[in-house]
């Protein structure tokens, strides 16, 4: 039976009534989740995650891995229809960590997975301390010491890798061939420079490990070998001999490493080799991670050691090319680095800090600092970033700032009707750096 039509218009009005405050309510939660200053570049910039990419001359590069295949792919950042590069397969190969530069995203291509060793009776239920230099005399054990050498066992054939590179024009796949000297370069320390591959050479040496009551720790001989395998095949050449380092690294005009020193000296420093003479700096006392290169300069972010009030904290320092004039450029105090973050960019260096210090990032704000070298310990801070930001993937392109937010693409109808899907998008802004 039908409902007579002023019935019917009261269930319109109540209906209406209970909509309204809802509308208002979305509407305003929109207006004060804006964030002035920021720009919506496009949507559903990033269709695949990937851990591999690249902004380059508004065009934004991804790789996409997957079992057996490796796919660059492209979009600009305005939008518009994606684009597949290049692409390779692989049948009983696997691709790895992939590395962009401005012509070529470079990746390694490794036959097999190696097989399972088992390790050398370590003990888990101690400390580990780490690596030292070994002394070059003999050293007398300490009072409650043991110290046990760990020959090394019959060596374990290695997988084959090749590096290969794609380019970012057309997706032409180059493999490139390096003299190795008959090695696998699977599992040795190794950067890809403009001209050819740095590697190291390790001979097979024993290691000596030294057990106490506080821990364990290990001591090895400088033994090994910077070597330089030029791009276009020539043979490899050795750069330095007689060395003990680990975490190689490479800069604009640099390659570095960090060697330890002899015990009880637990401090450690960084090596900086330039590529054009082979000329050989030190930093002293060094304990940051991979640093950049600015003009005539190295910065990083350098843990500092626990204070009486809790945990560790973190300071960025500089150093001059040569290792002199080593020098704190953002102090742990107003500032605390959010994270470690560091980047350059237009001959610029920026990083992210939380807004309060002390406390936990999950509620913090963070905030974009720019590094003024001709005022060290002066940050200049730029922008707080939004809350929804704060996790959100970043990175620095042309004249901005870009960021990509996952935002709830819901509306009205998905609080009215519990079974309309909601739908998430990857949304990217930008923001415009300030002179």
């Amino acid at each position: 039976m039908e409902r007579p039509a002023r019935y019917r218009g009261k269930s319109f009005r109540l209906l209406l009534w209970t909509l309204l405050p809802v509308c208002a309510f979305l509407i305003g939660f929109k207006l004060l989740a804006r964030d002035d200053g920021f720009e919506f570049v496009s949507e559903d910039l990033i269709p695949y995650s990937s851990i591999y990419s690249t902004l380059r001359d508004g065009r934004y590069f991804w790789v996409q891995l997957a079992t057996g295949k490796l796919s660059l792919w492209l979009r600009t950042v305005k939008g518009g229809p994606l684009k597949l590069v290049g692409s390779e397969s692989f049948r009983k190969q696997t691709a790895t960590v992939a590395v962009f530069n401005d012509k070529y995203v470079t990746y390694g291509v490794v036959e097999q997975q190696p097989p399972s060793v088992g390790g050398g009776g370590g003990i888990s239920s101690s400390s580990f301390f780490g690596s030292s230099l070994a002394p070059t005399s003999d050293r007398r054990p300490e009072k409650g010491e043991r110290r046990d050498t760990i020959v090394p066992k019959g060596l374990v054939k290695s997988p084959s890798i090749e590096l290969h590179r794609m380019s970012l024009n057309d997706g032409h796949v180059e493999i490139l061939h390096f003299d190795t000297q008959g090695r696998s370069m699977y599992g040795v320390p190794q950067v890809l420079a403009e001209r050819g591959l740095f590697w190291i050479r390790s001979p097979s040496t024993d290691l000596i490990r030294i057990t106490n009551s506080q821990g364990v720790r290990y001591e090895r001989p400088a033994v090994d070998d910077l070597m330089f395998s030029p791009m276009d095949g020539g043979p490899a050449e050795r750069v330095i001999g007689g060395m003990f380092g680990f975490g190689l690294m490479t800069t604009r005009s640099f390659v570095l490493w960090i060697s330890p020193r002899v015990y009880p000296d637990t401090a450690r420093d960084l090596h900086c080799l330039r590529i054009a003479d082979r000329h050989r700096s030190i930093i002293k006392d060094y304990g940051g991670g991979a640093p950049i290169e600015i003009a005539d300069r190295f910065y990083w972010n350098q843990t500092l050691p626990a204070s009486s009030r809790g945990g560790s904290t973190t300071e960025i320092f500089s150093a001059a090319q040569d290792g002199t004039d080593q020098r704190v450029e953002v102090p742990a105090s107003p500032f605390v680095p959010g994270t470690s973050y560091l980047t350059e960019h237009n001959g610029r260096i920026f990083t992210f800090l939380a807004e309060r210090p002390g406390e936990p990032l999950a509620f913090s704000r963070l905030c974009l600092v720019e590094l003024a070298p001709s005022t060290p310990a002066r940050p200049r801070r730029l922008l707080k970033l939004p809350a929804k930001m704060n996790g959100a993937p970043r990175f620095f392109g042309d004249d901005y700032l870009y960021f990509v937010c996952s935002e709830d693409r819901r509306n009205i109808f998905d609080f009215i009707s519990p079974t309309s899907t909601a739908r998430v998008a990857s949304v990217l802004y930008r923001w415009r750096i300030p002179d």
